[in-house]
């Protein structure tokens, strides 16, 4: 489900940030996400009849939890996580500019399949900037499909690697399947 979100927050950010980037990506993004909201379905209907045997409130997991533990846990959305989140954001940026001065827009769709193995938000905030340039924007729009693709294959990787006997053969099939749309997408902006 959070991979299948994914893509909609992707186009939401290009909407709000750079209209016509949104409408060049949507062609990327489209055939991912019908894909992930026919399997997040599937599941959903096989599932219908099966009732939580147990449920946990929120208060009564933190009167389980030991207060070292509680006490260890920050504030995503504190001051330090957002500056830190701020100058990542920044870095990219001039690291996308400096790769593509320097090595032109295949430098840019290498550091897309990089970046988007572990931040797709710094990657759709950068093109997006680079899609200031209409002549950039299809090339921004390939960036994003590559680093939505590159970010899928990581999950993938990590499910086969990490995972154990059906849950590793469902998620990697799922993702597969998700992965298969994504280059189907990328497909069709790049002929």
């Amino acid at each position: 489900a959070a991979c299948t979100m994914l893509l909609p927050r992707i186009a939401l950010v290009c909407a709000v940030l750079r209209p016509a980037m949104a409408m060049a990506v949507l062609p990327v993004l489209a055939a991912p996400f019908l894909v992930g909201l026919a399997m997040l379905a599937r599941v959903l209907w096989k599932t219908r009849h099966v009732l939580p045997t147990t449920t946990t409130t929120a208060v009564d997991a933190s009167a389980d939890t030991p207060a070292s533990v509680r006490r260890d846990t920050r504030n995503p959305l504190g001051l330090t996580s957002a500056l830190q989140m701020a100058v990542a954001f920044q870095t990219v940026l001039i690291a996308i500019a400096f790769i593509q001065d320097r090595v032109g827009n295949t430098g840019v769709l290498a550091t897309a399949s990089m970046l988007g193995l572990t931040d797709m938000d710094a990657l759709t905030i950068s093109m997006t900037r680079l899609a200031t340039n209409p002549d950039q924007t299809a090339l921004a729009a390939r960036a994003v499909g590559i680093g939505v693709l590159s970010n899928t294959a990581l999950k993938i990787g990590l499910a086969v690697a990490i995972g154990h006997g059906a849950f590793r053969a469902r998620v990697a099939a799922g993702l597969g399947l998700l992965g298969l749309a994504s280059g189907a997408g990328l497909w069709l902006v790049w002929s």
